[in-house]
């Protein structure tokens, strides 16, 4: 009986189940950060959600009540069409400004233990959010390699296509009309902005969606006091997913309180049982966030830190509640009806349509179809359409920021869809005047919908959150990087032994910019990281004790911090600004996950620690011009003499070089200046034919005086092909010329490419 009772549970699993048991997880985890073991609260999390999952399938309704028993294979076509766009850019890494600034941080941390860990000092920066998302797409990330682990997005896309699936199937439409009004509602650009990144706002989407089907269904559930408390389990899981979910969230609560009065007969809801519900619902909706918010208030006294502070007040931040004035309509009109006039002002919608220029505008068209949809829609569709209208202006109000209203444009898309429905089911009860004013309206409304759709996958090709190329428009570039498919768990990986080597000596992290965090957590995420980026830390007195306190307890350690060279000046400027000074400059291969750069790891020195004539002079100037012939006089010599590598990848190899010119070589190189000295090579092969001539430059640490000697490392790629190569080591002055046409020594060591 028992085993029946299972497998009858069991069959009624549906892909979306399958989805929320990882999401259940992940929320569990939170509450086995007191299990210091992190196996065993793996194991814990993953026994309370397969049992939760159980119960939920014991207690939900069949299928069949669910009017899902249909032959569902064209959804096949949805799957496929979804796949196809998440693999336009699934080859190349997500390192977009927001993923590598707080949300893989946040992900390390939550996945095995606290969000702070003993000696952090706010370590993913001003933003510590709610880690459910990080903690779920981390599931994915471990599972499959960095690349892919963004497939969580692609799978939370097809499950939203599978609920959106059974309104099309409660009106009846054919198997072809669903698909083309599948394929309309997913086709909003700010969905497919995020499926390839490891941005969370998409996760919440089928949240909202379920408990929007649910209460639009509630008459045909059977089991309608579990699904009250689901619908609250959901709502309260998409809150923690992205606290901005709060706006939409908000009218679905309404809708359920408002439902569960209508039914209080059926249910057998006394007064006093409805206020007990009403506890148990409020219990069951702070359930996800409750870990999160109690850890942040022990620590800030601020349970969302650092948000809504004007309320909390955290001594940590000052008394200020964040807005950013860049989003959103500016007068109380402009945000009244933000989803229209938001369509013709791309450039308050998202950093992504600013740059377009353009908004494909389902916002708008959702807006201007609920308008007469309050008028000529059915009592169920006239309830999506003041659901939408409420989230709109909580939207609007609250941030107006196009990412985070996905749920509005995909809410709207299904509207927009059963308002037609309706006026083609209506057109025959109106006279032939009325009719044929729906049929127009119908006409110019479908073409709105194709324009929508046509310029939505127009932005999808030329943008997403991380700059990325699409397949069709770099091929060599993504088929260069399926060879890293699966093998990209860990960033340290990708570092070449001397990094590795040098990185693993670090006792805490300085995080002296915003990609410092991402780096810091996934080279090594065991150790402190000290935040000295976020100047808003140093603003109040309670803040900077707590750095204070931090630091004294580092001291005589050793402190790295890491960036790349974009941010190289942004990182000299923190450290110094902080009271620090570097002991040690080391330009490094940084290869995250196969993109390649050049990064620089600093060795830190407090100000009140001993040795302080230890510190480098960093000074970089302009050049003026070209040097004359007799500064092109370079003394080089190798550390290394033989390195073996893989093909393709950057190496270090390390030089010492002595200025033995009377000239100094100015070592600043911007985007406006082509005569900063740097250092360059040639490869020629076993036979020393030259097989790689003009190449890649390493800039100068510092500027190199007359008779000065700077020890760094060359920053060379390997070539395509395995053998033995020789490397000759040279300087150069951009524009210029190359100190060997100058007749100054170069310095060769032997490489092997395997």
């Amino acid at each position: 009986m028992i085993r029946m009772r299972s497998l009858t549970s069991l069959a009624k699993c549906t892909f979306g189940d399958v989805i929320l048991v990882l999401l259940i997880a992940a929320t569990l985890r939170q509450y086995a950060w007191i299990i210091s073991h992190d196996l065993t609260a793996w194991l814990v999390t993953c026994a309370l959600s397969l049992a939760l999952l159980f119960m939920h399938l014991h207690m939900k309704d069949a299928p069949d009540s669910e009017r899902n028993s249909s032959d569902k294979r064209y959804l096949i076509f949805i799957w496929v069409l979804l796949a196809v766009l998440y693999l336009m850019r699934a080859f190349l890494p997500d390192w977009s400004f927001d993923v590598i600034g707080y949300h893989l941080t946040a992900a390390e941390r939550a996945m095995h233990g606290f969000p702070y860990q003993p000696g952090d000092f706010f370590p993913s920066g001003m933003v510590t959010p709610p880690p459910i998302p990080e903690i779920f797409l981390g599931i994915f990330r471990s599972l499959f390699g960095y690349r892919l682990g963004t497939a969580g997005n692609l799978l939370i896309l097809i499950w939203t296509a599978g609920i959106l699936d059974r309104f099309l199937t409660a009106v009846s439409l054919s198997t072809r009309k669903k698909i083309i009004a599948l394929v309309f509602i997913v086709l909003c650009e700010n969905a497919l902005f995020l499926l390839d990144t490891y941005m969370v706002d998409l996760i919440g989407l089928p949240l909202l969606l379920e408990v929007t089907w649910i209460l639009f269904d509630f008459e045909n559930i059977s089991a309608k006091r579990y699904y009250v408390y689901y619908c609250m389990l959901l709502l309260g899981i998409a809150f923690a997913l992205k606290l901005t979910n709060i706006a939409f969230v908000i009218p679905l609560m309404v809708w359920m309180v408002i439902t569960l009065i209508h039914y209080r007969r059926l249910l057998d809801l006394s007064v006093p049982g409805l206020i007990g519900t009403a506890v148990l619902l409020g219990l069951v909706f702070l359930a996800p966030i409750l870990p999160f918010s109690l850890f942040m208030y022990l620590q800030t006294a601020n349970p969302i830190f650092p948000f809504y502070n004007g309320f909390f007040q955290s001594e940590y931040w000052p008394l200020m509640n964040f807005k950013d004035v860049r989003w959103g309509g500016v007068t109380l009109g402009n945000r009244l009806i933000w989803p229209i006039v938001g369509s013709f002002m791309p450039e308050r919608l998202s950093e992504l349509h600013s740059l377009a220029k353009h908004y494909s505008g389902r916002l708008a068209l959702s807006a201007l179809t609920c308008l007469p949809g309050l008028i000529f829609a059915d009592a169920r569709l006239k309830r999506l359409i003041i659901v939408w209208f409420a989230g709109s202006i909580l939207w609007s109000f609250s941030t107006g920021y196009a990412r985070y209203a996905v749920y509005l444009e995909v809410l709207g898309g299904l509207i927009i869809v059963l308002f037609l429905i309706t006026l083609q089911a209506r057109n025959s009860v109106y006279s032939q005047v009325s009719q044929k004013i729906f049929r127009v309206v119908s006409a110019v409304l479908i073409l709105a919908c194709v324009y929508q759709c046509v310029w939505a996958l127009k932005l999808t090709s030329r943008f997403d959150w991380c700059w990325r190329p699409t397949i069709f428009q770099a091929g060599k570039a993504h088929a260069k990087n399926m060879r890293f498919l699966f093998l990209d768990r860990n960033l340290a990986d990708f570092l070449d032994d001397r990094t590795r080597d040098l990185v693993a000596t670090a006792d805490a992290w300085a995080v002296a910019s915003p990609a410092t965090s991402g780096y810091a957590s996934q080279i090594n995420p065991k150790i402190p990281m000290i935040n000295i980026d976020e100047d808003t830390f140093f603003v109040t007195p309670k803040a900077r004790e707590k750095f204070a306190e931090k630091m004294t307890l580092l001291q005589q350690k050793r402190i790295l911090t890491i960036c790349d060279e974009d941010k190289l000046s942004l990182c000299t400027g923190n450290i110094l600004k902080r009271g620090f000074t570097v002991r040690e400059l080391t330009n490094i291969p940084l290869s995250y996950y196969g993109q390649d750069t050049i990064g620089y790891v600093f060795s830190l020195q407090q100000k009140d620690e001993p040795n302080p004539d230890a510190a480098l002079d960093l000074t970089k100037t302009l050049p003026t011009g070209p040097l004359p012939d007799v500064a092109f006089n370079a003394k080089i010599s190798l550390k290394s003499v033989v390195i073996k590598c893989k093909r393709d990848v950057l190496f270090s190899v390390p030089v010492s070089i002595r200025n033995a010119s009377t000239y100094g070589w100015p070592a600043l190189k911007t985007s406006d200046t082509i005569n900063a000295v740097a250092i360059s090579y040639h490869i020629f092969d076993a036979d020393n034919k030259l097989v790689v001539a003009d190449v890649m430059r390493t800039s100068l640490l510092y500027d190199v005086k007359p008779g000065q000697g700077i020890e760094q490392n060359a920053i060379v790629r390997s070539p395509g092909k395995p053998g033995s190569y020789v490397v000759e080591i040279d300087m150069i002055q951009e524009g210029v010329a190359w100190f060997a046409g100058k007749k100054s020594m170069t310095a060769r060591c032997r490489i092997t490419v395997l």
